[in-house]
């Protein structure tokens, strides 16, 4: 028996480029970008609009694959207040696009979501929580959740700040932090916005453990609360670098075109009874930190 065929949208990002990287020997790969073409060891890459029905249409009739990890997005949430029109195409009918192509063949759909679908008033959210977002990326992914959710084969993975080596085309948050702090420039961290981390690592065992599951679902995380500034100050005994760069900072100091939620931890209990193991969020920083 072959592998089983996937499509990966959002390959040349960087949840998409670690998770094609990590599964391109258990699975025949066809990673699909939008403007940032990409090279992908082993596995095969072409440009796609997901935001032209025709065009995803007739890639999903023609590669006809198993399972479709849906993880394109235009995730910063000030582009999107900012420039609503164009991430809703992406975000919200490119989504739709993908899972009515899926439909047409009866592949599976496996879908990031995010923790900003909530309104971080009422922290740690669990699966049976009721989305509540305070802009317009939140918006936009509780919606595209929503048509994942009524497809009998679709799946959501909510996941939260993540962090992981960098792709050709896009890192996470540690990379510029440590950047900085290397370079003696003062870094401004809040203190009072809570997340619970993930790195690539343990999010790509979220989605091969989500695309194995009957569950509809799932949240994914490191299982453990933390603030930003927090992060910083471990980011600094890790690599022995000065912490009295971090600048503590409150959310109601700065202005930002999106909203921020305050705390948006995820309840990760229902995962960890499929049999996910979040690890420790020290290792797990101090194994990306290896790649910085």
């Amino acid at each position: 028996m072959g592998k089983k065929k996937i499509i990966v949208t959002g390959a040349s990002g960087f949840l998409g480029f670690n998770f094609i990287t990590h599964v391109v020997d258990k699975y025949t790969v066809v990673g699909v970008y939008h403007s940032h073409k990409v090279e992908l060891p082993r596995a095969t890459s072409q440009p796609l609009q997901i935001i032209n029905t025709r065009d995803v249409d007739n890639m999903v009739d023609n590669i006809r694959p198993d399972i479709i990890f849906h993880l394109a997005s235009v995730s910063n949430p000030n582009q999107c207040e900012k420039n609503p029109g164009a991430s809703y195409g992406t975000n919200v009918r490119g989504t739709k696009n993908i899972v009515a192509a899926a439909k047409s063949i009866g592949a599976k759909v496996v879908f990031t979501s995010s923790d900003l679908v909530f309104d971080g008033n009422e922290a740690p959210y669990s699966e049976e929580d009721t989305p509540h977002p305070v802009n317009r990326y939140g918006e936009q992914k509780a919606e595209a959740e929503q048509a994942v959710l009524e497809y009998q084969h679709g799946v959501v993975i909510r996941l939260p700040l993540m962090f992981g080596p960098k792709s050709p085309h896009s890192g996470s948050f540690l990379q510029p932090t440590v950047n900085f702090l290397r370079a003696n420039s003062p870094v401004t961290l809040f203190e009072d916005e809570y997340r619970t981390p993930i790195s690539s690592r343990k999010a790509i065992e979220g989605l091969l453990l989500a695309a194995g599951s009957d569950t509809s679902l799932i949240h994914f995380s490191c299982g453990e609360k933390i603030s930003r500034y927090e992060l910083g100050l471990r980011i600094c005994d890790y690599l022995n670098l000065d912490k009295s760069l971090l600048v503590k900072s409150k959310q109601d100091e700065v202005e930002f075109p999106a909203n921020r939620p305050r705390d948006t931890s995820l309840d990760i209990r229902k995962a960890q009874s499929l049999g996910f193991n979040p690890g420790s969020l020290d290792e797990e920083i101090k194994w990306v930190l290896e790649y910085i």
